[in-house]
């Protein structure tokens, strides 16, 4: 076993087991923002909630995730049925920039978002109470906006994990339990499009340990 040299390092350490391969990985959970709403649910594995949106990457049946670091973005598609391509296509927002979200007070209501919290719970064992998302909300130097002269088109994105947090303590999801994912406004908002799309996304990079669920029998 490598000496850990930083916190990535010995998370890594700590959930090597038998007959695991231990890889880094990614999970990108999508949620349409239809109508008022006051709490917003993820859907982790790949059997749950009908079909993925192209963007996405569920955890499978047979696999577990440990979770070093996570983000809550936002993106809008320009249209009320967006096709693959346009959602391949969308950037990720960390912020309710008002010159994406347009119609009244949608930029508002996007950012209830960020004065929202998230909360874990896995197999019946809350490990995140209440993850405050303000911590995710980044806006850069350089930001899209108009003038008389364009001065940059898009946000800045200026680090790997630009809105993301290291979590420490971080949690461990499996694809034999029941993962409860969602996010809680503070009050009932309407965070839907209009002649759009809104989603949310929770972003979630850590260690993919390859068959390590109990529904592998060799796990």
């Amino acid at each position: 076993m490598i000496k850990a040299t930083d916190s990535a390092r010995a998370r890594y350490n700590a959930i090597q087991r038998p007959g695991v391969i231990t890889t880094p990985g990614y999970l990108r959970l999508e949620a349409s923002l239809q109508g008022t709403q006051t709490n917003i649910r993820f859907n982790v594995l790949t059997n749950e909630g009908g079909s993925q949106t192209v963007n996405e990457r569920r955890l499978n049946l047979v696999d577990n995730f440990a979770v070093t670091h996570l983000g809550i973005f936002v993106y809008k598609i320009g249209a009320a049925s967006p096709t693959a391509a346009q959602m391949a296509a969308a950037r990720l927002r960390t912020n309710d920039n008002a010159l994406v979200f347009t119609a009244a007070s949608e930029s508002d209501n996007i950012h209830a978002l960020y004065n929202g919290n998230l909360k874990v719970t896995i197999n019946s064992t809350v490990y995140v109470e209440a993850l405050d998302l303000m911590r995710f909300y980044r806006v850069g130097e350089a930001q899209k906006g108009v003038g008389p002269a364009v001065i940059t088109t898009e946000d800045q994105w200026s680090a790997p994990n630009w809105g993301m947090s290291e979590l420490t303590p971080g949690f461990e999801l499996s694809g034999a339990g029941k993962n409860d994912i969602s996010i809680s406004l503070p009050a009932a908002v309407d965070t839907s499009g209009t002649s759009s799309v809104n989603y949310v996304v929770c972003y979630m990079r850590g260690f993919l340990l390859q068959n390590a669920s109990r529904l592998n029998p060799n796990a």
